[in-house]
């Protein structure tokens, strides 16, 4: 035992830990229920500044908002990804193709708020639309605000009948009346698609819409002329995904698979294992009943209809809650990736409604829209998005894992620097590269300290990955 290494190591043990500046900070995602009054309020208002300042990917002679952008980006998308293949929806990437939307869309939020000279970090929140007390929190209002007003089914004539207004009554984006609005919806039809209530299509008005549970889909909802509350009652709450439905998709363990569409299932063999997670998260499979089949859209798609209004149609990020829902979907994703693999995503595969001689898309073609061609910041395909710390973000029901930068190196010595999240603490519980370690554990608050840890590491090594033990601070 009295090798060189060994003595080393011993002298190490003496090395206390020890404080250096703050690393840059990473972009945590809370839910809802985790937002101090500050940051609801920094939120509303750099929601509300994005309809009024410029997009930073305007093309040349274009003049459309940083919030009135995305929302056309995705209404095109959408409408494209039957006839051409956006990949938009119904492929997958699906999931790519949104996490990079909310980063988008996370941008734009950044420029607005420091328009507004709001200092403190702003991000996306998420809405665990499982929990009943997150649903009442995002939809209070003092915050999103709840259901639209009007009664079901009561429409106009005319060659384009429509639904009573549906108008948001309460909530930082209520309409006080069909003549003025604090958060414009725009009527360009280049923009905004129809939108939904009581089953009808209708065209977009000026002001925010919602019809909670009025889509036909809902049987036993509020689809049959009667008016529905503001706030969603036991009813309304039973139609959303529920924490079961959850774990059956997070116990799927193969991404997707061809066709690469909404008909991905094997029927004849255990439901978690007829579908793919992201066909079935998407929602294209359904809840199960008794038995075991699928029964009804479920998951992404029947939130948006749970919804209804603005947020059930083409144009669906007209709706606020748009954000926080893929915010959720995007963190489930990311729960996902770190059971079965960040890695785990095909390669190639074809689009829907094309046969088997179409053109493959590969994980390296760029996704629908974020390109510089678009006058995007940069080109982004699906393997772009799949490590989403790598990107700096991290939601708060997750172990951080994350690169550690390696100060200090020898034999037996390595000073590691902790990345800054506020509210964290970390505490070092198991470590890959490594043949020998001291201390056994470590705790350091996440403020961007750096620690000198003993141990024993191959020489060259410049950076090391660490599994963290992460309790987060609710503030």
């Amino acid at each position: 035992m009295n090798t060189p290494f060994f003595r080393a190591l011993a002298t190490a043990l003496l090395l206390m830990l020890i404080t250096s500046a703050e690393a840059a900070p990473l972009v945590v995602r809370k839910n809802v229920l985790r937002l101090t009054t500050a940051e609801k309020q920094n939120f509303i208002a750099a929601v509300r500044q994005m309809k009024v300042r410029l997009s930073s990917y305007n093309l040349p002679g274009e003049s459309l908002s940083a919030y009135n952008w995305l929302v056309r980006l995705h209404k095109d998308g959408f409408d494209n990804h039957l006839t051409g293949g956006s990949g938009v929806h119904m492929a997958p990437s699906f999931f790519p193709w949104h996490r990079e939307f909310l980063r988008a869309f996370e941008s734009e939020l950044k420029l607005a708020a420091t328009e507004l000279n709001i200092t403190a970090p702003v991000a996306v929140p998420y809405w665990d639309w499982t929990d009943a007390a997150c649903t009442a929190a995002v939809l209070h209002p003092n915050f999103m605000g709840g259901n639209g007003g009007g009664q079901a089914n009561q429409f106009s004539s005319g060659p384009f009948p429509r639904s009573s207004d549906y108008r948001a009554l309460t909530g930082a984006f209520a309409t006080a009346n069909d003549q003025s609005s604090t958060f414009p919806v725009s009527v360009d039809p280049d923009i905004s698609g129809f939108s939904m209530a009581a089953g009808r299509a209708e065209p977009p008005r000026f002001f925010l819409q919602r019809s909670f549970t009025t889509d036909p889909s809902f049987d036993g909802g509020y689809a049959g002329g009667v008016p529905p509350p503001a706030q969603p009652d036991q009813q309304m709450l039973d139609f959303l995904p529920t924490a079961s439905q959850v774990a059956t998709g997070m116990a799927m363990t193969v991404y997707d698979m061809a066709p690469w569409d909404n008909t991905v299932e094997s029927p004849g063999v255990p439901y978690a294992s007829r579908t793919t997670f992201r066909n079935y998260m998407e929602g294209h499979v359904g809840a199960v009943d008794a038995q075991g089949n699928p029964v009804g859209t479920m998951m992404h798609g029947r939130v948006h209809n749970w919804v209804g209004g603005n947020m059930s149609s083409s144009s669906s990020p007209n709706e606020p809650l748009f954000w926080m829902h893929h915010a959720n979907l995007d963190r489930i994703w990311a729960e996902w990736q770190d059971l079965h693999g960040i890695r785990n995503f095909p390669t190639q595969w074809t689009y829907k409604e094309t046969d088997a001689s179409a053109p493959k898309v590969f994980i390296t073609d760029y996704l629908y829209g974020f390109t510089t061609e678009d006058q995007y910041s940069r080109d982004v395909n699906s393997a772009d998005t799949l490590d989403l710390r790598a990107a700096g973000i991290i939601y708060d029901t997750q172990d951080f894992l994350p690169v550690l930068t390696v100060e200090t190196v020898t034999t037996a010595l390595a000073t590691l620097r902790f990345p800054s999240i506020q509210g964290r603490q970390y505490a070092l519980v198991q470590s890959s590269n490594l043949t020998a370690w001291s201390p056994a554990a470590a705790a350091v608050n996440g403020t961007g300290e750096a620690i000198t840890l003993n141990i024993a590491v191959s020489p060259g090594v410049k950076r090391m990955y660490f599994r963290l033990h992460v309790s987060y601070q609710i503030p």
